[in-house]
């Protein structure tokens, strides 16, 4: 309430008072009655209510409404962020490997998530020493040059203090939850499944890769085409970035340089509506060089479908 407010409150009792004096009617004063200990437990209840409904929930997504250059209205769905647990990690793995399958998605991501920081941790003194012996001796680890073998090595033990009392085959697990966090529908899996890959022998070129190498390497880009396009059709604005990269890379697809167009420009603009720096200008002029007056006109026409997906869009960071 005002100053304002309050300060003719108080002259319109002021009044009231001052006309029952004045006319010999003055109401007695009768004291209110205690409260009853259960009208004071619904009085505390009803306030806990009233205060956690005006709090919002940290977990809950923030959407508004938005209106993009092109001038489509889209909603803007900032989903919270999802932590790992900081270390030492053996009580939050419990807590959620519990009933790890009941879990919602995110709480599946998130042990995905403990156990990648694991993955290749020692599970005991033996190996842990097994691994510092190799370091000092070929100053490499997990294929990796090391150019300071007592700092790594201080990294080892304190990744193997981070991660004790989580059973080591249980760490090479950490795809498996993240795939059923990306099945559920989360966006964060589906979108960061292809970065957290699955251990085994990797070629550096591709002209380098045995038969069998090259087969895996083609099975991990298609489950990664698959999850990325999910995450595109549940609205994720990264996933447009994504894909509109993958249009210039033969790898991924094909070369399609009006598709490549339209994501990016569907992303540069979301991004512009909820208040961020636009990332794709240098790349959008470069493909509107590029582009007939035809193309483009039909990229811009794909870029306000993309922004006219009802799921539309959904920010992970």
């Amino acid at each position: 309430m005002s100053a304002r407010s309050i300060v003719l409150a108080l002259a319109l009792v002021g009044a009231v008072l001052l006309g029952f004096w004045w006319f010999g009617d003055a109401p007695p004063i009768v004291p209110d009655a205690p409260q009853t200990a259960a009208e004071q437990a619904d009085a505390a209840s009803s306030a806990e209510s009233a205060a956690a409904a005006a709090t919002p929930d940290p977990a809950a997504p923030v959407t508004r409404q938005a209106k993009v250059a092109s001038g489509q209205s889209v909603r803007l769905i900032r989903m919270p962020r999802i932590d790992v647990p900081s270390p030492p990690y053996a009580k939050a793995y419990q807590e959620l490997r519990e009933n790890a399958e009941q879990l919602p998605p995110a709480q599946q991501y998130q042990l995905g998530q403990l156990l990648y920081r694991c993955r290749d941790v020692a599970s005991d003194e033996t190996e842990l020493a097994r691994q510092i012996d190799r370091l000092y001796q070929t100053r490499r680890h997990e294929g990796w040059d090391v150019d300071d073998p007592p700092a790594e090595e201080r990294n080892l033990r304190q990744g193997y203090a981070d991660c004790a009392g989580i059973p080591g085959p249980a760490r090479q697990e950490y795809r498996d939850w993240m795939r059923r966090a990306a099945d559920g529908g989360l966006v964060e899996a589906q979108l960061n499944l292809m970065f957290h890959l699955p251990k085994a022998e990797y070629c550096q070129f591709i002209e380098d890769c045995t038969p069998a190498q090259a087969r895996f390497m083609v099975q991990l880009r298609e489950e990664a085409r698959v999850q990325v396009g999910k995450a595109l059709d549940n609205g994720s604005v990264k996933a447009l970035r994504t894909v509109g990269g993958w249009m210039l890379n033969e790898e991924m697809g094909t070369h399609n340089p009006m598709e490549a167009y339209a994501h990016f420009h569907a992303y540069d603009q979301i991004q512009q509506a909820a208040g961020r720096e636009r990332e794709m200008t240098l790349m959008l002029e470069g493909l509107r060089r590029q582009l007939r007056p035809v193309d483009l006109s039909q990229a811009e026409t794909r870029a306000r479908e993309l922004l006219a997906n009802p799921n539309c869009c959904v920010l992970t960071r």
